[in-house]
């Protein structure tokens, strides 16, 4: 015979208070924000970690759609999302499009390296930094199918590498680095050698 654990109160209105949550797709950062509380609170709730007053359970539950004591009763059923309150599923339907857009984002973003040190070689061997070079001019030489403007603003932190492998090791014992005239940026070029 299997007996059911029974929690402590606070354990186990959290553990739905958790359910409720996880039933509208939101995280706890998202929920906290839409109940106008800290995500600390929110996660001490769920834990069963900080007690709640009766009137803390009745605004959670409002926001949900339901009565107190539905939200707290483990054998009750969790509406659906189209169920619950107008607002909520509105702000559902936002958080849900701002991580669709940042997902879109993150796709959009360079994914393979687009450089790498045998490349940076062979521009030396060529003699491509005979004159003053920046990191940026041997990121489009090594790359001449990405344009001047996406360069700009797709791959900043891989030109800030290009930086940073050109400043140090074989490189910075083969390559000056200066300041480029009127600007903040570096330039290479190869050291002279008596």
């Amino acid at each position: 015979m299997t007996t059911k654990t029974i929690l402590p109160a606070p354990k186990e209105f959290g553990l739905q208070l958790k359910l409720y949550r996880e039933k509208t797709g939101l995280d706890q950062i998202e929920t906290a924000n839409f109940f106008g509380m800290k995500q600390s609170q929110l996660a001490n709730y769920e834990l069963g970690t900080n007690s709640i007053t009766i009137k803390k359970m009745e605004f959670l539950a409002a926001g949900f759609g339901v009565k107190y004591y539905y939200l707290a009763n483990p054998n009750e059923r969790i509406p659906d999302l189209v169920q619950m309150p107008d607002d909520l599923q509105s702000f559902v339907e936002v958080c849900l499009d701002a991580r669709n857009k940042t997902k879109e984002e993150r796709a959009n973003q360079p994914k393979e390296r687009t450089w790498s040190s045998k490349e940076l070689h062979q521009l030396i061997d060529e003699g491509f930094f005979d004159q003053k070079k920046s990191s940026k001019q041997a990121f489009l030489k090594i790359n001449p199918n990405i344009s001047d403007e996406d360069v700009t603003n797709k791959y900043g932190q891989e030109i800030g590498k290009i930086t940073s492998t050109l400043s140090k090791g074989k490189f910075s014992k083969l390559l000056d680095k200066l300041p480029a005239e009127g600007s903040t940026k570096v330039v290479y070029f190869i050291k002279c050698v008596n």
